[in-house]
């Protein structure tokens, strides 16, 4: 029986990587909020993303830390890093084939300029994108955003929801007064043509490491997709001021956490 592509590129592979296929399309669906291609980085640390949408409103940073693969090699001597420019679905039409469970091998051919994954009994060669052909990677810039709250992703999750059902943009504030009808945290709240939403987490949900003026809108379609991704428990720390971005930072991967997310996304401009 000849051997795979897969099989015959053996170490001449420039990397190669080992992992469970639930877990890669799980990481995937992080780079793919806002864009279609990307650079991947690959290093002895993992995989590692920095993207932008077309209209400079959303920007993610992701990293695959190493611990979620069965094995991991970057080079040759296990010491060498990598860029190469990736289309998500690809990737993800050949892991949908699979079981969660079923282990991915990826790996690059340096000669041939190509990604090789093997899943099962699916061996498939994928051409790669000319990284320098894909849009720039984003410098997140250093802000100084007065708030900083921990927040129960279920309650994140619920305010989405009930703003998106009013408006197509939420807006984000910090409540600091003393009423019995409010909780003292952090708010999200939408004004539609007809209805109005208030969702007022309880100060349970939330950790306030420190907070300041706080006013920012968001349109609505970006937060929904990052909503998409959020894992199923834990807590997404939000930093966020008034008109300025807002940052969110979370962690998924199931117990082992080894994927670590930060997403940015610029406001929406409010009229006086």
């Amino acid at each position: 029986m000849a051997r795979s592509t897969f099989e015959q590129a053996g170490e001449d592979l420039a990397f190669e990587s080992i992992i469970r296929a639930g877990t890669l399309d799980m990481w995937l669906d992080h780079v793919g909020m806002y864009v279609d291609e990307f650079k991947l980085h690959i290093t002895p640390d993992g995989y590692h993303t920095r993207v932008v949408d077309p209209a400079n409103v959303g920007m993610t940073e992701t990293a695959l830390d190493k611990q979620a693969f069965e094995s991991h090699r970057a080079g040759a001597d296990g010491n060498g890093t990598l860029v190469v420019g990736l289309a998500i679905d690809r990737l993800q039409d050949v892991i949908g084939l699979v079981s969660n469970d079923e282990l991915v091998s990826i790996g690059f051919d340096d000669e041939t300029r190509m990604l090789h994954l093997r899943a099962g009994e699916i061996n498939q060669s994928i051409a790669l994108i000319d990284p320098d052909t894909i849009r720039q990677e984003p410098d997140f810039p250093e802000l100084d955003l007065p708030t900083r709250v921990d927040l129960e992703v279920g309650s994140l999750r619920r305010a989405i929801k009930a703003c998106g059902l009013t408006s197509d943009q939420i807006s984000v504030g910090f409540y600091d007064g003393e009423s019995e009808h409010r909780n003292w945290g952090l708010f999200f709240s939408a004004e539609g043509d007809t209805d109005d939403t208030l969702v007022d987490p309880d100060e349970t949900k939330q950790e306030v490491h420190e907070h300041g003026e706080t006013d920012t809108i968001l349109s609505m379609s970006y937060v929904e997709e990052m909503e998409k991704v959020l894992p199923k428990s834990g807590e997404v720390q939000i930093r966020v001021g008034k008109e300025f971005p807002i940052k969110f930072d979370f962690v998924d991967g199931g117990d082992e956490e080894t994927i670590e997310t930060t997403v940015m996304l610029a406001p929406r401009i409010q009229s006086e």
